[in-house]
């Protein structure tokens, strides 16, 4: 399925695309959250984008989570 990706989401298609595949999750569903989380950017005025919760980066991820994460897949 094609999608229209802004700039902001489409420079980041070389590891959307690598993802998508190690984990088998359809290059649009990443791009959605990418969308709805960030907007693609990882900086807002000088700063890295963290919400008001702590989550961090381009899907919004809280940082015990990414952790649980990294340990189980490397």
């Amino acid at each position: 399925v094609a999608i229209s990706l802004s700039p902001q989401l489409g420079k980041w298609h070389r590891f959307v695309s690598e993802a998508s595949q190690r984990f088998r999750v359809p290059e649009s569903w990443i791009y959605a959250v990418m969308d709805a989380e960030s907007g693609g950017r990882t900086m807002l005025d000088g700063h890295l984008i963290t919400s008001r919760a702590g989550a961090m980066g381009l899907m919004q991820v809280m940082p015990k989570t990414y952790d649980e994460m990294r340990a189980e897949q490397g």
